[in-house]
């Protein structure tokens, strides 16, 4: 199956470090996945999708993204990237720091990603790290699981830095992905009304031709994909808040269980119920 065709990514390690340096075959598309992302790219990313935002992301930016965020990172077929990503099973590192000493908050909500701009130095000291864990992943050991740690750790730092100095990177936009950022956050605030193309071409007086173009455009997939997306990421926020299944497939108007449950399934990798317990 091509990757453009995925909707979601399993990863059931505690931990995976790739470094890539390659020219995309085909876009990947809007996806999610079970585990948090954090993402180093050495490339200008000229349309980045996270969440409900559509943005430049500038080379030497750290993003970091959550489990079951919807994002898409890179789509320019015939172009080199290069990017470092580290892979994080987030219920593993829960259970080895288990004394809850450490607040990973910034990690376990998918409507929360961030962008971090590093300069120079920060870049250098990360890469350096990343380099010598992957120079050791594949022993599987303690050695390794300390590279792992440094790593992180680098990262935790780089975010708490930022989070105390509310200096995450901003936006940086044109004026079509504003649009398509103001398209976004109405389909966001009407995802429990049954919110359909037309009632958005209508509030936005677009053709909606046009507006499928555009939001394609800009973002890389459908808005039909976007909006299933995230229906299951308010799903699932609505399942941690206690929701039952059923009271959450009414509120975000599936028209069955059975309906629910395959998106949630399709989108998720595992079924709503088994997804609400705690």
């Amino acid at each position: 199956m091509r990757q453009n065709n995925i909707h979601f990514f399993a990863m059931n390690k505690p931990y995976e470090m790739y470094y890539k340096i390659d020219v995309a075959a085909y876009p990947v598309g809007a996806h999610t996945h079970n585990v948090a992302e954090l993402y180093l790219t050495l490339t200008e990313l000229p349309e980045v999708l996270l969440n409900d935002t559509v943005s430049r992301v500038k080379s030497g930016s750290l993003i970091i993204i959550p489990p079951f965020c919807v994002h898409q990172l890179y789509h320019e077929q015939g172009v080199e990237y290069e990017r470092y990503i580290l892979n994080l099973n987030i219920e593993w590192l829960n259970s080895v720091l288990s004394d809850h000493s450490i607040n990973i908050d910034y990690l376990k909500y998918a409507d929360k990603p961030a962008i971090i701009s590093l300069d120079a130095r920060q870049q250098a000291a990360l890469t350096d790290k990343m380099n010598q864990f992957l120079s050791v992943q594949a022993k599987n050991d303690l050695d390794t699981l300390a590279h792992f740690f440094a790593v992180f750790g680098l990262i935790d730092s780089l975010v708490r830095s930022v989070q105390k100095n509310n200096t995450f990177e901003q936006p940086i936009m044109t004026e079509a992905q504003k649009k398509v950022n103001e398209i976004i956050a109405y389909i966001n605030e009407n995802l429990m009304n049954g919110i359909t193309v037309e009632q958005i071409a209508e509030h936005f007086y677009l053709n909606k031709d046009y507006l499928s173009r555009l939001f394609s455009r800009c973002t890389h997939t459908t808005i039909g994909r976007y909006v299933a997306f995230q229906r299951i990421s308010k799903a699932q926020e609505l399942l941690r808040e206690g929701k039952t299944v059923t009271q959450v497939q009414e509120m975000m108007v599936y028209s069955s269980y059975a309906h629910f449950f395959k998106a949630f399934q399709k989108m998720t990798g595992i079924s709503p119920s088994k997804y609400r317990k705690p």
